[in-house]
């Protein structure tokens, strides 16, 4: 399937957003997320599974698996101006790609 994001800029420390939906729309959305650093040819997976009551975001992360020691970015979910966000933070300055598969449940 298509990825819904792909991302080539790292701005270490600079949140990123890679995908975002209506609130009013989705109550819930599952991600499979892959990271590959473009310099070192490392990559990270995991999934996220998230819920929202309007105001909060609950979530949880899993299956993460790295190629190496280190995570190439911090993922998280909120919510900003009524949409869901899936977010990252890239881990360092390197070239890296972001990408992300959802499967979302309508309200």
């Amino acid at each position: 399937s298509t990825p819904l994001y792909s991302s080539a800029a790292s701005d270490v420390y600079k949140r990123q957003v890679i995908d975002s939906v209506d609130i009013t729309v989705f109550q819930s959305c599952k991600y499979q997320i892959m990271a590959k650093d473009s310099v070192t040819g490392n990559f990270q997976i995991l999934e996220i599974n998230s819920i929202h009551d309007g105001t909060d975001v609950y979530l949880t992360e899993y299956g993460e698996v790295l190629t190496s020691s280190s995570a190439i970015g911090t993922f998280s979910v909120d919510i900003t101006s009524g949409m869901l966000r899936l977010t990252v933070v890239p881990a360092s300055t390197n070239s890296s790609t972001f990408t992300a598969h959802r499967i979302g449940i309508e309200v």
